[in-house]
C-alpha cells in the first residue's frame, strides 16, 4: 500500500511539472523565421513571427518609428499580415506599435511583414542605423528587424526564449549576428529583450576587407 502511495505521489508531481512546462514554455517563447524575399521588385527580408497573444483579446506589437536618431522607420515595413484567432490589425506609427484584435484565449498568432531599404542607392555610413537590404547583402539592427509583443516585456529585465530560423540563402552566403555565425537555426535561451533590441544582423555577400591607414 505504501509503495502504491509513493508511486501515485511521484506520478502526481511528474504530471504537475509537465503541465507547468506546457503552460509556461510557449508564453515565454518567440519564434522568428527570416526569408530572403522581394517587395515590389525590391530586395526584402520577410519576417514571420509566432507568439502567444495576450489573453485579453488585444495584443500590441512594438516597432519604433523613431529610434537611434532615425525617423519614419515604418517606411521600411511593408506587407503586414496576421493569421490565427480571427484577428485583424491596425498600424499606429505615432505610438510605435501595431494593434491586433483577436479572440480572447487564442493559442498562437502568426504575424508577418517585410523589411526593405527605404532609400535608393548603395549603403552609406550616415544611414547605418536604418535597414540596409540589398540584393546581395543586408545589415539591420535588431530593433529594426524584429518586432516584439508588448505583453512579453513586463519589467525592466524582461527576457524570452527566442528561436531564429534563416531561410533562402546560398551556402556561400554568410549569416552573421551578435549571437553567432553561419547558423541557419539559433536558440537563444532566456535572452534579455533589451539585448535582442540592440543586436546586429548582417548577411549575404559579407566579406572582410583590409586597408592600410
Amino acid at each position: 500500500m505504501r509503495l502504491r502511495t509513493l508511486w501515485d505521489y511521484s506520478l502526481l508531481i511528474f504530471l504537475c511539472g509537465l503541465l507547468t512546462f506546457c503552460s509556461n514554455a510557449p508564453e515565454n517563447t518567440l519564434f522568428y523565421k527570416v526569408e530572403k524575399s522581394l517587395y515590389d521588385s525590391r530586395p526584402a527580408l520577410q519576417v514571420h513571427m509566432q507568439f502567444v497573444p495576450d489573453t485579453s483579446g488585444l495584443s500590441y506589437i512594438l516597432y519604433e518609428d523613431t529610434a537611434w536618431g532615425q525617423e519614419g522607420l515604418y517606411n521600411c515595413i511593408k506587407d503586414i499580415q496576421v493569421s490565427g484567432g480571427k484577428s485583424h490589425f491596425s498600424v499606429e506609427p505615432d505610438s510605435g506599435r501595431i494593434r491586433i484584435d483577436h479572440n480572447p484565449g487564442s493559442s498562437l498568432l502568426t504575424f508577418s511583414y517585410k523589411v526593405i531599404q527605404d532609400y535608393e542607392g548603395e549603403a552609406s555610413v550616415t544611414r547605418t542605423y536604418r535597414p540596409i537590404v540589398q540584393e546581395t547583402y543586408f545589415h539591420v539592427f535588431g530593433h529594426n528587424l524584429f518586432m516584439l509583443p508588448e505583453h512579453y516585456q513586463s519589467g525592466e529585465e524582461a527576457s524570452a526564449n527566442i528561436e531564429l530560423e534563416w531561410e533562402g540563402w546560398e551556402p556561400q552566403e554568410v549569416i552573421h549576428n551578435s549571437f553567432g555565425s553561419r547558423q541557419s537555426r539559433q536558440e537563444l535561451d532566456n535572452l534579455l529583450l533589451s539585448e535582442f533590441h540592440s543586436s546586429l544582423f548582417v548577411g549575404g555577400d559579407f566579406r572582410i576587407h583590409s586597408a592600410r591607414i
